[in-house]
């Protein structure tokens, strides 16, 4: 029973770890999910300089955490979600309102799937 002990400790502490970064990535997806529609919306009136502003908001936050973003999610998803925000801005500097409403909808469609893929269900466990 005793030997137990260690292995039963270790498995909590992955379980408790593994539910904070469940948090963590629900959290900041929802952020981000926020402050893209925000700047959707902007991009819907046309608002230029609002939306690059959100965007380049967006942006500082996704750079602050590319290396947790790239161990929590699969890398080809971070590089993804840095593509389409670049080409996001880069569409709102162009001011092409289609473009930037496409990347931005694909943005978040993805954003909301890595934070789907990291909560903690029965499903994502097994």
């Amino acid at each position: 029973m005793r030997a137990l002990r260690v292995p039963c400790f270790v498995l909590l502490v992955l379980l408790a770890l593994s539910l904070a970064n469940s948090v963590a990535m629900e959290r900041r997806c929802a952020r981000w999910d926020e402050a893209l529609d925000a700047a959707q919306q902007a991009a819907f009136r046309e608002q230029w300089t609002e939306t690059e502003a959100l965007l380049d908001t967006v942006q500082e936050e996704m750079s602050s955490c590319a290396v947790w973003l790239h161990v929590t999610a699969s890398h080809s998803t971070a590089d993804e979600a840095e593509r389409l925000l670049e080409q996001a801005r880069l569409m709102c500097r162009l001011q092409e309102g289609p473009h930037v409403h496409e990347a931005l909808s694909e943005l978040r469609v993805l954003l909301g799937h890595a934070a789907e893929n990291e909560r903690l269900t029965l499903g994502n466990i097994l």
